[in-house]
């Protein structure tokens, strides 16, 4: 009997290394708590037994002016660069997987071991974008999410209903969010909207799943209760705002799906 053949894709060994150099990007700057407690603490310095010179209290003059003198504000400065370094990485890492999902997520999806670096590496990564500060890697991050539920609905069913209550809906909902968040938020779950077999199947794989989330439901819900204005955005009565815009073509568009 001959054995079952995998399929793996035309260059599946280099596929696989810049999935896996794609989700290093991704988390690059976050260090893990086995890395933390791994980490070797540095070696006491014995103590000098040579005299020394000059009172207590001058040694601890002098020992403070040096520590002033070295800082110099390099600290801070330092730790912003790294925190660009970070939020820089993040943006190329997520800007390559779009492309990467965008041009051959179908060819990607045929493979069990790709999918697995998706699941596993990419989509944790992803979760933790989303939380970020910064609006270019928030948009990238749902982008790259819209990107995966069109072309690994299939195969990664528990994660992307993670990714559609926690993130999109709760970002979208939270009113401790910035504007512009939110925004970003709205137009992600309008690009869902606008593609009408996606609804279709969101209906039939979460809400007639005893086991799921109506995730369906879940948004039409939240579209009707953020189409229109009720006491204005944030207690301050301001009319018809774009996110209101922005959830009412989200209801027009799954209208038209059902059509």
């Amino acid at each position: 009997q001959q054995a079952n053949q995998v399929y793996k894709p035309y260059g599946f060994k280099a596929m696989h290394l810049v999935l896996r150099f794609l989700a290093f990007l991704l988390a690059y700057g976050r260090a893990t708590p086995a890395a933390a407690e791994a980490k070797p603490k540095p070696p006491r310095k014995p103590r000098s037994r040579s005299p020394s010179c000059g009172s207590p209290r001058s040694r601890d003059k002098s020992g403070a002016n040096s520590d002033q003198n070295t800082d110099l504000g390099l600290r801070d400065a330092s730790a912003t660069d790294r925190d660009d370094l970070a939020t820089d990485t993040h943006c190329l890492g997520l800007s390559l997987l779009n492309v990467a999902l965008e041009s051959g997520g179908d060819e990607i999806s045929r493979s069990d071991e790709l999918i697995g670096v998706i699941q596993d590496d990419i989509c944790k990564s992803l979760l933790q974008n989303s939380r970020a500060d910064s609006l270019s890697v928030l948009s990238l991050t749902l982008r790259a999410i819209f990107n995966i539920f069109l072309h690994f609905k299939r195969h990664l069913k528990v994660q992307l209903e993670i990714f559609f209550t926690s993130v999109h809906l709760k970002i979208a909902g939270m009113e401790t969010a910035s504007y512009e968040q939110r925004e970003i938020a709205l137009e992600s779950l309008l690009e869902f909207c606008r593609e009408p077999e996606l609804m279709l199947e969101l209906y039939e794989n979460y809400d007639c799943d005893v086991r799921c989330t109506n995730i369906f439901e879940t948004l039409v819900k939240f579209l009707v209760t953020n189409a229109f204005p009720s006491d204005g955005i944030h207690g301050v009565s301001g009319g018809f705002s774009p996110l209101h815009r922005l959830a009412l073509s989200g209801l027009v568009s799954i209208l038209h799906s059902m059509a």
